[in-house]
């Protein structure tokens, strides 16, 4: 339903300083300098000096003029759990609503690089002393002044071990925030981190109000305020979310919309003829053939990048703690054939296992033999096992989101086949998490968020002593790997690090992607601005709505 209305850091040598700026935001400037390691002004608009200057900075040229006003409905899969940024969980569950409200201190452009947002630089000579500067005279939504206190604020938050922010992981690698000026601070952290400007453009760099969470802490998790592009006017939980234009947005003429409301939509079914009829505008897809079906219906269908369809096992309790288990229920499904069955064939195969992109430059899947479709094999695991244990039977669980349904029927059928008695156990989408996240569970669906740099794709869901790991593996040789990698910039010395770590996946299978298919979008075809398009995320400033 729709109302418009007219008028990184180079990881390859710790000798190289790592400089990331805004791109000139001044769409006069040509500022494509053919250099990577050149820096971009940032957003140069006039003198820039006076920090009591209201930041307006100009929006890049786009292809064709962007019409101002009109309203958009949103389907997304989930609700979110809550709003505020030390509870975000990112990507399908939170992100189009939470990016709508705080934008990020960085983000990732088309070419998957990490760029500033509400920074304006992110620099290091040595990868452990960074300086942040942030574009001078940006306000949140309630006048509160978006300045280095208030990232610093943030930053203690997500790092205090008491609030409980899911942050935590990374932000506990800071040691020092300094604040050098208003637009200026100095982050030291506890090692040279290559991935620290990765961990910026996810949940440690969305900024919350300094003002509104200590006026009421515990409320602003229902009453977010950020800097981004949009503000909450109300949130009915299980009904909607209406976020209203920004009317105070740093960027000139951003956002083009008035408003945007957003609606939980569960059901793949209920997504797509809603929006055949017009009752809602974009519908978020975690399967690829729904994207790429959209033209057949008359709806436009916007492909992003997504981590794929993982599943976990309990490596701490039987029978999974047991790798022929885990290699068996890993052998015994025929991947090739969900890949195609389910999810249409559209997307990458085989999965990337973690790194966003098998192209990627750490991607060591041609060095590596992952355990392949071989039922025969993965009977002889079970007999084994059994012989020695008992009959091997679990429950696999999962919510009801009717692709994931689809996988868990078919897998099923060729555990089945391996020897393997499995019940299917579908629960709300809630009950699932909180079960994977307390451990309490065998085997379950989850998700998992491919990431550019290994670092963040592996540490937190595979290192003994993270919070994140939710499988509950221990491997000292995987540890070491791990640290080794996180504390050098020497592109060699990662990726024999991170070659370890693959090919712990690989015999260990502590848990594994069945399937890697775009995320990303299907909708009425007069959306314009769908662009930024990461973990079926996009960036609600630039959307527009084609009044023919």
């Amino acid at each position: 339903m729709t109302a418009a209305c007219g008028g990184d850091d180079d990881s390859g040598s710790d000798a190289t300083p790592a400089t990331t700026a805004a791109p000139d935001t001044d769409t006069d400037t040509d500022t494509d300098t053919g250099d990577p390691d050149d820096e971009l002004d940032a957003g140069d608009t006039g003198d820039t000096g006076d920090a009591e200057a209201t930041a307006t900075t100009a929006a890049p040229e786009p292809e064709e003029q962007p019409e101002q006003g009109g309203e958009i409905v949103v389907a997304t899969l989930f609700e979110p759990f809550g709003l505020d940024v030390k509870t975000l969980v990112g990507n399908v569950f939170d992100g189009t609503v939470s990016n709508a409200i705080y934008s990020s201190l960085m983000v990732y452009d088309a070419n998957r690089e990490v760029v500033p947002q509400l920074a304006q630089s992110l620099e290091s000579d040595d990868q452990q002393v960074w300086t942040l500067t942030l574009h001078p005279g940006i306000e949140f939504s309630d006048g509160t002044p978006f300045d280095a206190d208030a990232v610093k604020f943030n930053l203690d938050r997500h790092a205090d071990l008491e609030e409980n922010s899911r942050a935590y992981q990374n932000a506990r690698n800071i040691s020092e925030v300094t604040v050098i000026d208003d637009t200026t601070l100095e982050i030291v952290l506890d090692f040279p981190w290559a991935a620290f400007p990765e961990t910026l453009a996810g949940n440690l760099g969305k900024v919350g109000s300094p003002t509104a969470i200590q006026a009421d802490p515990d409320g602003f998790n229902r009453n977010p305020v950020g800097a981004g592009a949009f503000v909450l006017d109300e949130w009915a939980t299980g009904e909607r979310i209406v976020l209203d234009r920004n009317p105070n947005y740093w960027v000139d003429g951003q956002p083009y919309l008035d408003r945007i409301v957003v609606r939980a939509v569960p059901d793949t079914q209920t997504r797509i003829v809603s929006a055949e009829i017009g009752e809602i505008d974009i519908a978020q897809s975690v399967n690829g053939a729904e994207i790429a079906e959209a033209p057949d219906r008359g709806l436009a269908g916007y492909p992003g990048e997504g981590p794929g369809i993982t599943i976990w096992m309990n490596n701490s309790a039987p029978p999974f703690d047991d790798v022929r288990v885990r290699r068996a229920a890993l052998m015994a499904l025929d991947k090739r054939t969900i890949f195609d069955v389910v999810y249409g064939g559209a997307g990458q195969y085989p999965p990337n296992q973690f790194i966003v992109s098998n192209d990627s430059e750490f991607s060591a899947r041609d060095e590596i033999d992952y355990p392949e479709y071989d039922p025969a094999a993965a009977a002889a695991l079970i007999a084994e096992y059994e012989a020695e244990n008992g009959p091997v039977s679990f429950t696999y669980s999962c919510y009801g989101q009717s692709d994931l349904v689809n996988l868990a029927q078919i897998a099923q059928q060729m555990w089945a086949a391996a020897g393997i008695d499995v019940e299917i156990e579908i629960k709300d989408q809630l009950s699932v998490i909180l079960d994977v996240l307390t451990g309490n569970y065998s085997i379950s669906c989850f998700g998992a968020t491919g990431q550019e740099d290994p670092d963040l794709a592996f540490y937190g869901q595979l290192h003994s002593d993270s919070a994140t790991n939710y499988a509950l593996y221990a491997n000292p040789a995987v540890d070491e790997a791990l640290d080794a990698g996180r504390r050098t910039a020497d592109f060699d010395e990662r990726y024999e690090a991170y070659l370890v770590v693959q090919q712990a996946l690989a015999d260990d299978v502590p848990f594994f992607q069945v399937v890697t298919s775009p995320w990303g979008w299907f909708g009425n075809p007069q959306i314009g601005g769908m662009v930024g398009l990461r973990d079926s995320t996009f960036d609600a400033a630039q959307l527009f709505l084609r009044s023919n």
